[in-house]
């Protein structure tokens, strides 16, 4: 109820402004509109563009930009993918696992028993097998594990020690990733190593190490200390050239850079080859970064006001930092300010002359149209409206005079519409009457016909000639008269037409058959005007094969044509002339009367079309001294 008073307060409300607005003209009307179109919303925006563009503008490029590091993240995920799927492939290798506690096993007693000492390096030799043979598997610097009192390196099927080794294992060991990774239970540990140096010696003698890379860590528990001991730690050195030109952001704003760095370490490496030392966060920024995980900041860099959105992975507890100089981004802003004053001051003068120029085009016009729609009265339709232009008004203007054309149109349509309905049910009354004329007293009928059978039959003792021709006469007639239905299937059509051939049979001169070409079964089920085929066969025989002096055929072929059925009945008699056939088929066109009294032609073809449509109904065609067929059009209608 609330809300329906509201809304009839609004609807008050809006009719009291048009009410007012009316009471002026259409010219101070457009005038006001300008203003305060133009003044009020030039003011707001121009008091609090910059403010409000410039955090949105932070806003926009934040949340935009949050979406983009998030899809870099997840393709830095499936770079390091591979790398962690080889650390799982080392740490389930149950050959390595039993390398791993024999080793545990012979350390104590290496140094004072040879034998133990010899499995214990068989041992080594064996897991740096197994390690070799598993870096091949990815692009990586070093592939070992360390304990805290040994370390094993990658050895290869000659003996020869590959990948790198830690120079100092003592210190190693006291690490803190080394110990997050110890204390992880067996999961994946990743950490930024990009700026190591003198770690893992790769040379020795020439006092070569590894550099430009990040570290997979996964301990190794030992079964027999139930979680509480390790075998050791799984360490991956992965080189962070995997993570270069990864995206192709160079465009995205002037002299933006993308950079891929952990909380602490520093940067690991630039993702879209765009890269300036001067412009590179310093340490300060690069912690904030890292204590807040994910976000956006604006920090001064070299004096200028950089944007930064960041992101930190949760699996290698890494930033993506994306970096663009604020006053780049925010440049159309200043240029709005300036722009908008400018543009108000024009825009008033021009809705001052436009307003006229706009006001005379619309009213003069309207006063015209005005004028000529009252003019038009109940008996004044002759009347145009004339307007060269294509405007609203124009085009009005021309709805208007199609709209008198149609008002026009649609009374002599409404007239030969009712004329040609009219016509229409004079005809179809015609055709009920001329099938009701065959309906005559049908039960009295089949009662003298059965009488005079049974007496024929005892005449001739039993049944003969003439009591068979009596019962297929009767059968006919049945068809004839007991069906009431106007549709039929063309079956019911095709029986009552071979009990017909019966009847005619009888008389000793009369030689034809009816031969059936049918494409489908199925095409028996469709329905037909009742009545449809007799009165051409009959005409067939009558005028057609009794003239011919030979046996006679009557083909009957039923085929599907698309949605429609085509039943062509040909008989081979004498034919007729081209002009009678035209003259035929004309009046079947136009279904008028014909000579021919009855069920002829003419009837059928005015029944079938009352059925089905106009479109529908009898055509003939006729060679002299060859045939004539009579071609039956009727839609595909199943029963």
């Amino acid at each position: 109820m609330k809300r329906k008073g509201m809304n009839q307060k609004l609807k008050k409300i809006y009719a009291g402004i048009l009410n007012i607005l009316r009471k002026f003209s259409i010219y101070k009307r457009l005038i006001l509109a300008f203003l305060i179109i133009i003044i009020i919303p030039n003011m707001v925006i121009g008091y609090y563009s910059f403010n409000i563009s410039t955090r949105e503008m932070d806003k926009n490029i934040s949340s935009s930009t949050r979406l983009i590091l998030s899809n870099i993240e997840k393709t830095a995920d499936e770079k390091l993918k591979p790398y962690e799927k080889l650390a799982l492939s080392v740490f389930s290798n149950t050959q390595l696992r039993n390398l791993l506690t024999e080793c545990k096993s012979l350390k104590d007693n290496k140094a004072s028993d040879p034998e133990a000492m010899k499995k214990y390096q068989d041992c080594k030799i064996k897991i740096g097998n197994i390690l070799f043979e598993s870096s091949l598997q990815q692009d990586i610097n070093n592939l070992q594990i360390a304990s805290d009192y040994d370390q094993f390196v990658q050895i290869d099927y000659k003996g020869t020690k590959r990948g790198a080794s830690i120079e100092k294992i003592e210190e190693y060991v006291k690490r803190q990733d080394y110990l997050n990774a110890v204390n992880s239970d067996g999961s994946l540990v990743w950490s930024n190593s990009s700026k190591e140096k003198d770690i893992y010696l790769v040379e020795p003698f020439r006092k070569s190490y590894l550099g430009g890379y990040i570290t997979l860590f996964q301990s190794i528990p030992d079964p027999q200390l139930n979680q509480s001991g390790q075998l050791g730690v799984i360490i991956i050195n992965v080189p962070v050239k995997i993570f270069k030109d990864m995206i192709d952001l160079e465009n995205m704003y002037d002299e933006n850079e993308i950079v891929f760095m952990s909380g602490k370490g520093g940067t690991v490496s630039v993702l879209n080859g765009v890269y300036a030392v001067n412009k590179m966060p310093g340490a300060d920024i690069m912690n904030e970064i890292a204590a807040i995980k994910e976000g956006s900041l604006v920090r001064k860099i070299q004096n200028k006001d950089y944007i930064l959105v960041f992101r930190t992975s949760e699996k290698t507890d890494m930033t993506i930092v994306y970096m663009a100089e604020r006053k780049k981004i925010l440049s159309g802003v200043y240029n709005v300010r300036s722009l908008i004053i400018e543009v108000t001051i024009i825009c008033i003068f021009c809705a001052l002359v436009i307003s006229y120029v706009v006001t005379s085009s619309i009213s003069i016009p309207l006063r015209r149209l005005k004028k000529t729609m009252e003019r038009v009265g109940e008996n004044n339709l002759e009347l145009v409206y004339h307007d060269e232009q294509r405007d609203e008004i124009g085009v009005l203007g021309d709805r208007f005079n199609a709209m008198i054309v149609r008002i026009k149109n649609l009374l002599g349509n409404l007239i030969d519409s009712e004329v040609s309905r009219k016509n229409e049910e004079i005809r179809r009354k015609e055709a009920e009457l001329d099938a009701l004329q065959m309906q005559i007293k049908p039960h009295f009928m089949y009662n003298t016909l059965n009488i005079i059978r049974w007496n024929a039959m005892f005449a001739e003792d039993g049944e003969g000639p003439i009591s068979s021709m009596i019962a297929s006469f009767s059968k006919f007639l049945r068809f004839n008269t007991i069906n009431t239905n106007r549709l039929v299937e063309i079956r019911e059509e095709i029986e009552h037409l071979y009990a017909y051939e019966k009847v005619l049979k009888l008389k000793k001169e009369l030689e034809f058959a009816i031969i059936l070409d049918l494409s489908d079964e199925e095409l028996l089920n469709s329905r037909i005007t009742k009545l449809t085929f007799q009165p051409i066969v009959e005409n067939a025989v009558k005028y057609g094969l009794r003239s011919n002096g030979r046996p006679g055929e009557i083909n009957i072929k039923i085929s599907a044509s698309d949605a429609d059925i085509l039943i062509e009945i040909t008989d081979n008699g004498v034919g007729m002339p081209q002009e009678q056939v035209d003259l035929i088929n004309g009046r079947l066109i136009s279904s008028s009367s014909t000579s021919e009294g009855g069920i002829g032609l003419k009837n059928v073809n005015e029944r079938i079309r009352l059925s089905f449509g106009q479109e529908y109904g009898l055509k003939v065609v006729s060679e002299e001294g060859r045939y004539t067929s009579v071609i039956i059009h009727i839609p595909y209608i199943k029963g």
